[in-house]
This record gives structure tokens, C-alpha cells and sequence, in this order.
């Protein structure tokens, strides 16, 4: 079941006021559109190699094979080794299956992690520390960027280790310096999880992928379809498996393969690897437009991402809102679909953790919005939404 809070309610109540037409999708961070082009994959999977990949007779073997050429595809497309890419559901499974399969396996094992990573990071590791593991937190500075002496100190301290973190911010598109993070990582003899859910559609693999021991990454962020993901993991590194009832990927995710969907996430990890550099160029283009039409318009705001942020995902904070969710309800009225935090906080007021963990002030954190832009996205899109700023920064923003 989705997330069901208040807010949500309030647009289900008030859904007959959401107008017809094109809707403007700015919420690429939570999920992406489907790109056509992965749907012949998917389409093809379920027609043709439509049996269960462990059966024991020509049909299954068929669908193991295509499990098998998909797993290698996309391992080429990030630069990482087959023999290492396991199938879940999602990258949030996958976080969860290497958290708790390293804990258990090790009850000695320290882990260290930011302020500003996403839910499905926070809340294992809080469980964690309930559970009395050793879990620290490393400061980041007040672009969001990692405090690198902070980060060998907590590892120094901690002989057997790990760091889980996100190489490009969800909410503010931050990009850590990961072959930095992995130096001071393994100088001090520690494991490195990385949560790749945003990176992987916007960096090149090249600049995060090789830094890491375990990596989290799911489909639908990539234009796939939903309920596909992967952990990849060094081949010399054993997890404790957290799910029992079958062999399949190793066993730490037991029960049959989503063929059509990993067919999808294949076909969707070779488009990227192919359009990535071009559509973060044309991404940049399309926020810097945004920016300067919100500055003809006369809207105030600020930009809390850093320079240094990911194509397509940048935060901005309005100080002229006086209350958020109607701000965020009058958006969705206009049928402008954007998002301040994770999908997965499921709240839309008050402060960002995100940015109070980089110092920002909790009134001006609690006015953010986070934009995630992509393949899709057109200047129009971003010209309706800073219309309708427009309107709003003019007029008080009540339910």
C-alpha cells in the first residue's frame, strides 16, 4: 500500500478540481516515465520467455538464459562485474538486504552514514543503533558535500567498518567526490555501500560505480518499469541471508525472477549508457532557462543545490510561503506534479532533513521543493511551473 497521509487524502477529497490536459511531471527523483523503447523488452519477456527461470525443462531454461544475457548487460552498461549483480525488487531491498545481511553476518561490524541520506538508508541503520550496533553519523558542510577528515576519523575509530551513502543527493542533487570517499574508506580498512537509485541515471558509472563494495540501483529510476532493481556486490564479500525459500540470486533474494522486468531494466541501462552525457546537457540547459524565467518573473527564492549537483535534480526554497501544503495542494490543483522530499517520507511540511544537516535554518528549510527534471521533460513544463510561482509568490498561499 502506498503512503496514505493527510496530504493525500486532501487531493483524493479534492481530486475533481485537478484539470484535463497534459500534466507537468517534475517529480523525476520519486520515479521516472516509462520509456517506450523498455516496453518491446518487457512486452517480449512476457510472450515469449514467459516460464519460471528455475524450472527444469526447455521453457524455464530459456528464461534463465535471457536472466543470465540481461544480468551481463547491464553489469557492461555500469562497469561492474556479472558474476556480482543480483536481481531484487528495488534499490530499497537491496539496502536492506546488504545492511542487515552485514550485520548479521559480522555483530562487531560498525556502520557510519550521512544526515542526508534517503529513508531507506536512515531507518535499517536506526533499527540498527536500537538494536545497540554502533551507528555514527559524519557531518557534510553546507553545500551537502561530505566532510572528508570528519569521515576518516569515524572509520579510524571503527576497525571493521562500513560507510553507506548516495554519491548524488536526492533531494539536492549533491555530488560526493566517491574515488575520495573509497581512498579514505579502504585506508582505514572499511567497506563502502553505495545507494546509486540517483546516480545511476545522471552520472557516468565511471565516476562512481568502480568506488564501492556493494551498490544499490533501481529500474524505475531509469525509465523502466517498476519493481525491478539490483545489489551488486564484490564476489568475495558473503552477506547473511535476511529471506529464506529458495536458491534464486544467490539465495539472498529467494522466489521467481521478475524476467520482464529485468528484460525492461536491460534494455533501459544500455539507452543509458548510450544518451547519459546528452541528456544531462540538455538538463542543464533546462534548469538554468527555469532559473533565469523565475528571475524575469520576478519570484523570489533561493538555490540550495551546490554547483556541484546532478542534471536534473536541484532544490529551491520560496521564503514567501506561508503554508506549504497549500502551496503543494495549489500546485496539484494546476496538475503540476513536484515534490519536496523522498516518496518515501511521506509528509510534505516542515523542515528538510536534508538541509538541516547542512545548516540551513529550519524556516527556510521548511519552504524547499525539490525538482527532478529528465528524458521528457520540456521547457513548457518548467515554464507552467514558474507561472504559476508567479501567481502564487502574489497572492496568500491558504487552503
Amino acid at each position: 500500500m502506498a503512503c496514505d497521509c493527510g496530504f493525500r487524502k486532501k487531493m483524493r477529497d479534492d481530486r475533481r478540481r485537478v484539470p484535463a490536459g497534459r500534466t507537468v511531471y517534475l517529480d523525476y527523483c520519486a520515479t521516472t516515465p516509462v520509456d517506450p523503447r523498455t516496453l518491446g523488452a518487457f512486452e517480449r519477456a512476457c510472450r515469449i520467455d514467459w516460464a519460471n527461470p528455475s524450472s527444469p525443462h526447455s521453457r524455464g531454461l530459456a528464461a534463465s538464459d535471457l536472466v543470465e544475457e540481461c544480468r551481463k548487460k547491464i553489469a557492461d552498461a555500469f562497469g561492474l562485474e556479472a558474476s556480482g549483480l543480483l536481481f531484487c525488487s528495488s534499490a530499497s531491498e537491496a539496502l536492506h538486504a546488504a545492511i542487515w545481511g552485514l550485520a548479521a553476518r559480522d555483530k562487531d561490524l560498525g556502520f557510519v552514514t550521512t544526515g542526508v541520506e534517503h529513508a531507506s538508508v536512515r531507518a535499517p541503520l536506526r533499527m540498527l543503533r536500537s538494536l545497540g550496533r554502533s551507528v555514527a553519523e559524519c557531518p557534510v558542510d553546507g553545500t551537502g558535500a561530505i566532510d572528508g577528515n570528519a569521515l576518516a576519523g569515524l572509520l579510524k575509530n571503527a576497525p571493521r567498518s562500513i560507510f553507506v551513502y548516495s554519491p548524488a543527493n536526492h533531494e539536492t542533487g549533491r555530488i560526493q567526490d566517491a574515488a575520495r570517499i573509497f581512498e579514505t574508506a579502504r585506508g582505514a580498512g572499511a567497506l563502502v555501500l553505495m545507494d546509486a537509485a540517483q546516480a545511476a541515471p545522471r552520472l557516468p558509472p565511471s565516476t562512481w560505480a568502480p568506488f564501492a563494495d556493494l551498490v544499490a540501483i533501481g529500474s524505475h529510476k531509469l525509465y523502466a518499469p517498476k519493481g525491478c532493481g539490483l545489489l551488486w556486490k564484490r564476489k568475495s564479500l558473503r552477506l547473511a541471508r535476511f529471506r529464506r525459500g529458495g536458491t534464486q540470486e544467490g539465495g539472498l533474494f529467494p522466489g521467481t525472477e521478475n524476467v520482464p522486468g529485468i528484460a525492461a531494466f536491460a534494455e533501459a541501462a544500455k539507452l543509458l549508457q548510450g544518451s547519459i552525457a546528452e541528456e544531462s546537457r540538455m538538463l542543464r540547459v533546462l534548469e538554468k532557462d527555469f532559473l533565469r524565467d523565475l528571475g524575469l518573473k520576478s519570484v523570489p527564492f533561493i538555490e540550495e543545490s551546490h554547483e556541484e549537483h546532478a542534471a536534473g535534480v536541484f532544490c529551491l526554497s520560496f521564503p514567501w510561503i506561508s503554508d506549504m501544503e497549500a502551496f503543494m495542494l495549489e500546485l496539484a490543483r494546476l496538475g503540476i506534479c513536484v515534490s519536496r522530499f523522498s516518496a518515501c517520507s511521506s509528509r510534505v511540511d516542515g523542515p528538510s532533513r536534508v538541509l538541516a544537516a547542512m545548516g540551513v535554518d529550519p524556516i527556510r528549510s521548511s519552504r524547499s521543493m525539490r525538482i527532478g527534471i529528465g528524458r521528457f521533460t520540456v521547457r513548457e513544463d518548467l515554464f507552467a511551473l514558474s507561472r504559476a510561482l508567479r501567481r502564487l509568490a502574489g497572492e496568500p498561499t491558504s487552503p
